[in-house]
């Protein structure tokens, strides 16, 4: 920044001024005719309130599409993209330039500025906290409503719990519930009767491995001299080390099996040697045959692997033609030449795009109604969220008058009786387990009264309910996967014995119907995967592996479910139906139907072909050891059940939920009470929070006062909900949380559901820390190793500078090149500002171990490049970052938008914290000689 102030030219690239913004503006971008009734300002934007947008070519544009619009208060636009973003409530102002903003002025017949704006704003902050609107019959709504309201907090005794709860189903995603164990989640709307999850897995990513070439830095290039090297130089020092028991290397390099050691060595050194290939070992599995690999480090074997590596691996050397391209754009951007720096900046863009987040498949389930719709006489809904404990539930009731419901059985004297279900359904996602757990039941009642009823008898009427038989069990569904791609689902029923097994008799005492003296369970099991990844044909069945397709390249993904259905603790199936269903179009089973079932557990997991090793972004496993994780996970918690899978759920949760709390206390006198809030369901308290409602008075004589919701217990469950979510997205072993945590709806994630390094990924961690939930940012630590991998190939070939960089965006295949246009992506300090994270756990955990093991190496490696790539300039050689941007912003230069600058604010900041960091740690650990005591 020094240097900004003593270099005129430098100076005038960065330096804008309100006028020089108005005299930039075209003729046909300028306020007109149709901004009558508009205050219109320039270099302001308006944020938050966001009603909508559309294109423009100008303000006029703006201003004729919320004139229109009866909502719109307001709007900006952004020059550069010609876009409008309409307001519909009171935004927040800022300075920003290349944005034009405007407040419409009521009933004004001119065109207002700058005070008619800022008097507009002091408006609508008198009217953003309304009088009263959500009235009913001219009045405020009463603050609380009954405690015994069906399915409340208050009414289950659960007013101090932390607890999101609706009275219906969810319409869209944004109002669903989300559950998650770090690698599966689940969206749940909670419909009635055609139930659908949408389930999301940690490394179901478009995209495929890619191989990051290795280049010399400047350095090193310049000793070269494009010399041949001499013939009679050393070969690179090339060794094996093991052999190493019981590890194996993830990542396999090949679908080669070689029976012979020395061959297989030899086969990997020739391809760890060869431009553009891979392998950095062999392992094989007991006796069998050597796979060549490409994984960094041997893990520990559960099934009796032995590998060894091959170390001392020599890469070929790429072109120095970007470092440069790079050094030119430097120079011209130095010298004012903005817009032919951005334009050689652009071309070291290599095409690269971003990759997507994508979710692993829907389970659809279709409940079949107990009565004909047209008997229906009422229903009663409510579906909560519990954050303490990590379960999503929904309850609702269905009563009918009726002599011959469908379900009810023969009486000996039929007379018309009310009948009513409750069907009852809790989904929660086990990190112990590693599945995603839903039960649904249903449960029959029927009047006690022996005599005939009256003929328009009241389900609310005060009624001795009595349960029916569980044989007459009353729920029914079918369950079926989806996904829209090329996908192959199988449904089969299966057996697994449980003799000898601990848990079956705690398995038949939760309802489970175990057969003969073997103790077999009988289940439904429905399989999704890519069509494509098994050759025709030859896909897994029960006892049947599949053979895979050899040409399959993508991460691919397997989900499977087991439907295991429940008949009531007699054990009897009178009536049931237990089957697959054959799909009509190609005869092949792809649903599983139950009829009649008291209960159905459905237990879901999900796998893919990535690493389960170290992660590393260019390990792709076997399509058949996805299947292998998928279907094992899925018998180990059979084997278990569903309340031993629940207890270790709940304990697991509950311990870290609740090593934080908030407590917000309010002085005011009508500060709304746990006990009142617990009545109202969540959406009912925010459209509360802040306005009027009418509560009983205290004095005599008056029945009522209006007064102010002061509902603090909704912070506190604002709190809670952040919690709840960096628990369920991002855990010990898991892939980090990313830009939608871990919750995809479909295919196309929002913003591609990335990693946004330049502020999103760091801020989905800031808490962490404070909340004593270290183990969340866990996953931290291998993505950035893996990304140093990677950004070392940056360095060199991009930039010709040794150490590790990475940049805007990144996904589960570590690119760390500019992905997209660089107004967007180049973010050159956003690689260390992600690693400097790690540094702030260490600084909370004191952890001395970690920080010479994983964070100083990782710091040293950004610091090296930061060292190498700053330039000195001006009078005093200040060292300055660039060709680079400040993330998402923009300046005006002689009438252009320009993003690329030198040494941007942010650069300023992170590179002191790196240097501060680095240097700090080296104190604390004791490295290069240094010690607390060198001050």
């Amino acid at each position: 920044s020094k240097d900004m102030q003593k270099s005129e030219k430098s100076r005038v690239a960065i330096s804008v001024t309100v006028e020089a913004f108005n005299r930039s503006l075209s003729a046909d971008s300028r306020a007109g005719a149709k901004c009558v009734g508009f205050a219109v300002v320039a270099d302001r934007d308006l944020a938050g309130g966001d009603l909508g947008m559309v294109q423009s070519d100008n303000v006029d544009g703006c201003c004729a599409a919320c004139s229109a619009n009866a909502a719109c208060v307001g709007w900006s636009f952004v020059h550069e993209s010609r876009t409008c973003w309409m307001k519909s409530s009171f935004p927040s102002s800022s300075a920003k330039i290349n944005v034009t903003s405007a407040l419409k002025i009521s009933n004004a017949q001119y065109l207002g500025g700058t005070s008619e704006f800022e008097v507009g704003l002091a408006e609508l902050r008198k009217t953003s906290s309304p009088a009263p609107q959500f009235v009913n019959a001219g009045n405020p709504q009463t603050c609380c409503r009954e405690p015994s309201r069906f399915g409340s907090p208050a009414a289950t005794g659960d007013s101090e719990r932390p607890i999101i709860w609706m009275d219906s189903p969810a319409r869209d995603f944004t109002r669903g519930f989300l559950v998650g164990n770090g690698r599966l989640g689940a969206h749940l709307r909670f419909e009635r009767w055609e139930e659908r999850l949408d389930l999301s897995e940690e490394s179901v990513w478009a995209g495929q491995p890619i191989e990051m070439p290795q280049c010399n830095t400047e350095e090193e290039a310049a000793n070269e001299s494009g010399v041949e090297p001499n013939s009679s130089a050393l070969p690179p020092k090339i060794w094996w080390e093991g052999p190493l028991k019981d590890r194996f290397l993830p990542g396999q390099s090949s679908d080669q099996l070689i029976s012979n050691e020395s061959v297989a060595k030899e086969a990997c050194q020739k391809q760890a040697t060869t431009p553009g290939q891979r392998c950095s070992g062999i392992t094989r599995e007991g006796s069998g045959s050597w796979m060549l690999r490409v994984g960094y480090d041997a893990q520990n074997s559960p099934a009796r692997e032995e590998s060894w590596i091959l170390r001392g691996i020599s890469h070929a050397v790429a072109s120095a033609h970007e470092p440069k391209t790079f050094q030119k754009a430097r120079a011209k951007m130095l010298n004012g030449e903005i817009q032919e720096a951005q334009q050689l900046m652009t071309s070291l863009t290599t095409g690269q795009s971003v990759n997507g987040f994508e979710y692993l498949a829907r389970l659809r389930l279709r409940y079949k109604q107990p009565f004909q719709a047209q008997k229906l006489q009422e229903e009663q809904y409510s579906r909560r969220l519990s954050l303490d404990t990590a379960i999503a539930s929904a309850t609702f009731t269905v009563t009918n008058i009726d002599g011959n419901p469908e379900h009810q059985p023969d009486l000996s004297n039929p007379v018309p009786r009310i009948l009513k279900t409750q069907h009852d359904r809790e989904v929660f996602s086990s990190v112990p387990d590693n599945v995603i757990w839903s039960r649904s039941k249903c449960t029959a009642w029927h009047a006690a009264a022996t005599g005939p009823l009256p003929a328009r008898a009241s389900p609310r009427l005060s009624i001795d309910w009595q349960e029916y038989p569980t044989a007459t069990s009353c729920l029914s569904l079918s369950a079926l996967y989806e996904r829209t791609d090329s996908i192959m689902v199988i449904s089969e029923i299966r057996n697994m014995s449980l003799a000898g097994e601990n848990s079956a008799k705690t398995i038949e005492k939760n309802g489970w119907n175990l057969q003969g003296s073997a103790k077999v369970l009988t289940y439904g099991y429905i399989q999704l995967f890519s069509k494509d990844s098994y050759l025709p044909g030859q896909y897994p069945r029960e006892g049947v592996q599949g053979t895979a397709n050899p040409n399959f390249k993508l991460v691919g993904y397997h989900a499977c479910a087991a439907i295991v259905p429940s008949f009531g603790p007699d054990s009897k199936m009178q009536g049931a139906q237990f089957a697959p269903l054959l799909a009509a179009e190609n005869k092949q089973p792809q649903q599983v139907q139950v009829s009649n079932a008291h209960t159905v557990d459905i237990i879901i997991a999900g796998a893919t072909r990535f690493s389960r090793g170290n992660r590393s972004a260019t390990n792709l496993e076997p399509v058949t050891m996805a299947e292998q994780r998928c279907r094992r996970a899925i018998e180990d918690a059979l084997k278990k059940g569903y309340r031993a899978v629940k207890d270790a759920h709940v304990a697991e949760h509950s311990e870290k939920f609740a090593r934080t709390g908030l407590r917000v206390q309010s002085t005011h006198p009508n500060a709304t009470s746990a006990a009142c809030a617990a009545t109202l369901t969540t959406p009912e308290r925010v459209e509360r929070y802040g306005r009027l409602c009418m509560q009983p008075s205290l004095t005599a004589g008056t029945k009522n006062v209006t007064v102010a919701v002061k509902d603090v217990g909704l912070q506190v469950l604002f709190f809670d909900l952040g919690k709840y979510l960096l628990l369920g997205s991002s855990r010990t072993g898991s892939q980090p949380a990313n830009l939608v945590g871990i919750w995809a709806e479909g295919r196309e994630s929002p913003w591609n559901g990335d990693y946004h390094m330049n502020i999103n990924l760091q801020m989905m961690y800031w808490s962490n820390e404070v909340l004593q939930l270290s183990e969340t940012a866990e996953p931290l630590t291998p993505f950035v190793r893996e990304l140093a991998r990677s950004g070392a190939s940056t360095a060199g070939c991009m930039y010709g500078k040794p150490g590790w960089v990475s940049h805007g965006f990144t996904d589960i295949w570590m690119k760390t090149r500019v992905l997209g246009d660089p107004q967007w992506a180049m973010c050159v300090t956003c690689g260390a500002w992600v690693a400097l994270h790690l540094y702030e756990g260490i600084r909370f955990r004191n952890d001395l171990g970690a920080l010479r093991k994983d964070v100083l190496p990782l710091l040293a490696g950004s610091v090296e490049f930061f060292l190498s790539y700053l330039t000195p300039h001006g009078p005093d050689d200040s060292l300055m970052t660039g060709p680079t941007h400040s993330p998402e912003n923009s300046y005006l230069y002689q009438g252009k938008a320009y993003h690329l600058t030198m040494s941007p604010a942010i650069d300023t900041a992170i590179l002191y914290e790196l240097f501060s960091s680095y240097v700090d740690g080296c104190v604390l650990s004791g490295c290069m000689g240094m010690d607390n005591g060198d001050g």
